[in-house]
């Protein structure tokens, strides 16, 4: 079942006395534009400012590529498992998402060496994200994925 967010416009409903009903037939009902999928810009939302990415590597899709029948763009399965540029990674990364609602997830298995992280996808309670941990040692406070 996919949950979707609405925002009602105010401006146009009668007004209410206190305690009377509110008809949501009296509302603009205005759903709100779809963004396409796009693991790229995900990407691109999550690098710190002066980050790079320096190297990428794609997996299965969800569980041993289930659920990839989908998938409005698959990954070729020869371009898996194979350190790629972000230039050769990027037409490869539309039609999906890094950010998945609940149940299998919805996007491949990725690695992403950065100049400063490495970044992977986590997945919590059925929820998918990036994640990642600085790609050298150093002095951190580490936190704990999925709380």
């Amino acid at each position: 079942m996919e949950i979707r967010n609405y925002k009602y416009n105010f401006i146009d409903a009668p007004a209410k006395a206190e305690g009377q009903m509110i008809n949501p037939d009296d509302y603009n009902f205005t759903p709100p534009k779809e963004k396409p999928m796009n693991a790229y810009n995900d990407l691109m939302s999550e690098l710190k400012e002066g980050e790079t990415v320096e190297g990428i590597v794609f997996g299965d899709y969800g569980w041993s590529d289930f659920g990839e029948e989908d998938c409005d763009n698959p990954i070729p399965k020869d371009k898996r498992g194979v350190l790629l540029t972000l230039e050769q990674a990027k037409p490869l990364m539309d039609g999906w998402t890094y950010h998945g609602g609940f149940g299998s997830p919805e996007c491949y298995a990725t690695y992403i060496w950065t100049n400063e992280r490495i970044i992977w996808v986590t997945q919590y309670d059925g929820s998918t994200n990036l994640d990642s941990a600085p790609r050298h040692p150093m002095n951190c406070t580490p936190d704990m994925p999925g709380g």
